[in-house]
This record gives structure tokens, C-alpha cells and sequence, in this order.
């Protein structure tokens, strides 16, 4: 016997609605399948994007630290400019190496009968690593750089390591020299080297899926007593010279080319 027809109605609309509920799920687990190629075990428990690489620019402002100051008072901002490239390698974590060009030097010695004065020019080549303060989610509907996009500021902190070629000229010094002064002569050879550790805080601010504005402040912790040209001879040697910096970087993420594998 043929089924009545409100049976067959009610059979239609079920099916209906199972294909309704099934099409999205199938549709977000292709598009996770297609795009997602890295999974974090350790502690988000979850896919999560790579993404293309980003290029940064910046600028900013360095205040060095060291023999001839005391603390903030006595140092004076000289320019910094940098370039940059990073990419995500872990939720929140993104892994990037710098170029920076950096000058210091400062007001006035801290000690006037020294009376010295100097300029240090320095390239600076470091990896870092900038860890973004939030919880990472994943929407498998989203590309690589739609991912946290409800988010138009990202604070994260930052450290690192690298290598610092530097060049420094003194002028000045004592008048006269008494039994505790030392004649204005170089006690470093140039150009030097010496190892460099950044450690600091900053805030990515969005304008764009593909562009970002990160204000940032570090401070570098040198290997060296000479980055001012005022050694253990002159200066004290029981304290490395260092420098603060403040410095503004341009992001830009390229989009994905069509046709590619998202990641």
C-alpha cells in the first residue's frame, strides 16, 4: 500500500534537514582539510595557521646605557632603522630575524673632570621571537590571515639573540691628568663584535588583514665594556654597556597567491 501522503511530506523534510545539518560540517572539514597542515599538540590542542611570511620596516629611537650615564639622565635618542622578516611557527609564537642600523651616544659624562664624549655606530643582526598574550582559536572558515581577526590589538612580548658590528670614536677627556686618569686613547679595535640579547614588550596594532603597526620597547644586554669607546682603563669594567630602544615596525603579508595551498 502506497504511503500516505503526509508520511511522505514528514519523510521529505527529514531528509531535508539532515542534508542541511551534514552540508556545513562537510563543507568546514574540507576546508580545514585543504588548508590546515600543522596541529599543536602541546598545549592548545588544535589546527592552527602558518600563514605566508611577513616583511617589516621600522624606526625608532635608541638611548644607550653604559660608563658615561647615569640611568636614563645624561643619554640622548639617536635614530635607529631596520628591516625585517618573520613568520608563525606555533600558536602565538612568531619567529623573525632583524637588520637594524642603530647610532648612540650621550648628553654629557656623568663624571665631569672625565669630560669625555663619543658616537658608536652599530649594525645589528638578531633572531627573536615575540609571543602573543592571548588564547589562540581556530575557525576552520577562516584563511590564515582572517584568524584572530575580531582582535584589532595583539600586546605580545619579545626576546632574542644575535650580533652586533659596531664602530666608536671618543673625544674629550681629562685636561690634566692626575694618578686616576687615563689618557684619551682607544682601547678597542674596530670594527668589533659582541654578542647581543633584546628582551622587551610590545603591541601589534591591525589595520588590515595584511597590515600591522607594532610599537615596541626592548633593551638590548651587551657582551661589552667598549660600546662607547670607554673600556676598563677608563671606565668601569665590572659593568657591560647596553642600550634601550624604542622603535615602531610596519608589517606587510602579502596575500596568497590563487590556486595555492592555504596553510
Amino acid at each position: 500500500m502506497p504511503a500516505p501522503p503526509f508520511a511522505l511530506l514528514l519523510r521529505r523534510r527529514l531528509s531535508s534537514a539532515v542534508l542541511l545539518l551534514a552540508v556545513p560540517t562537510l563543507a568546514a572539514a574540507q576546508v580545514t582539510a585543504n588548508r590546515v597542515r600543522h596541529y599543536d599538540e602541546l598545549i592548545w590542542k588544535q589546527p592552527y595557521y602558518r600563514g605566508p611570511l611577513k616583511y617589516g620596516w621600522s624606526i625608532g629611537r635608541a638611548w644607550y646605557q653604559g660608563d658615561l650615564t647615569d640611568g636614563l639622565r645624561g643619554a640622548k635618542a639617536r635614530t635607529s632603522l631596520g628591516v625585517a622578516l618573520s613568520g608563525t611557527v606555533w600558536p602565538n609564537l612568531e619567529v623573525g630575524f632583524d637588520v637594524q642600523y642603530i647610532r648612540l651616544t650621550a648628553r654629557q659624562d656623568q663624571v665631569a673632570d672625565r669630560g669625555y664624549r663619543f658616537l658608536t655606530r652599530l649594525v645589528e643582526g638578531t633572531v627573536v621571537g615575540r609571543y602573543y598574550i592571548e588564547r589562540y582559536q581556530f575557525d576552520p572558515a577562516l584563511d590564515s590571515r582572517d584568524q584572530g581577526r575580531s582582535r584589532w590589538y595583539r600586546p605580545f612580548v619579545v626576546a632574542g639573540v644575535g650580533q652586533a658590528l659596531w664602530w666608536a670614536t671618543t673625544t674629550g677627556g681629562p685636561a690634566t691628568l692626575g694618578p686616576d686618569s687615563v689618557a684619551n686613547v682607544s682601547e678597542q679595535r674596530y670594527p668589533a663584535y659582541t654578542t647581543v640579547v633584546p628582551v622587551g614588550a610590545g603591541v601589534g596594532l591591525r589595520f588590515s588583514s595584511q597590515t600591522w603597526l607594532a610599537p615596541e620597547l626592548t633593551y638590548r644586554f651587551t657582551f661589552s665594556d667598549n660600546l662607547d669607546d670607554v673600556g676598563a682603563r677608563r671606565g668601569n669594567p665590572k659593568k657591560n654597556d647596553g642600550y634601550w630602544q624604542f622603535a615602531v615596525r610596519f608589517q606587510y603579508q602579502p596575500p596568497r597567491s590563487r590556486g595555492k595551498r592555504l596553510r
